[in-house]
Formats: C-alpha cells, structure tokens, sequence
C-alpha cells in the first residue's frame, strides 16, 4: 500500500525485547515479503534498536549475530549509571 502511494518503507524501530531475535525475526519477514510480493523495496528497509543501550548491550548483540543497521543511544550517551537522567 505504500509503495502504491507513491511512499518507500524506510526503517522498522525495535525498542523492547529481544533486541538481537527480534532483528532477525523483522529481517527474515522483511525479505521473505519482498520476495513473494515482488516488494524489493522491503529487502532494504533499516531495522533500527533502542531500548538502554550501552557498550554491554552492543557487544552482547554482536555476539547474538543481530541484524541491526542502525542504533539510538541516548541515556548512555548523555548520563553515567551514578547519575542518571531525571534522577
């Protein structure tokens, strides 16, 4: 339906969960669709993560094999664990 309106599908955001299982959970779906639907455009949408994320988490999911291709540190990036935001 987007693509027939004239709109290409960017990004999907995975925010809670298993961030690593789930990647691959959307990249699978994602292409399986693109193949049958004759939908190469949903072949490259990005899958974005967020959710807590710090340099623990980003090397626990590197060595899940995530599919992730983009993420969105905040939290981590502005605060430290002793003082964290808003508190």
């Amino acid at each position: 339906a987007l693509d027939e309106a004239g709109f290409q599908p960017l990004a999907v955001r995975i925010d809670s969960g298993d961030l690593a299982y789930l990647s691959r959970e959307a990249r699978a779906l994602f292409d399986a669709v693109a193949a049958a639907a004759d939908a190469p455009a949903l072949a490259r949408v990005k899958i974005v993560a967020s959710n807590d994320i710090n340099e623990a988490v980003l090397l626990s999911l590197r060595e899940q094999d995530h599919a992730i291709d983009a993420f969105g540190i905040g939290t981590h990036l502005v605060t430290c664990d002793k003082q964290p935001a808003l508190g």
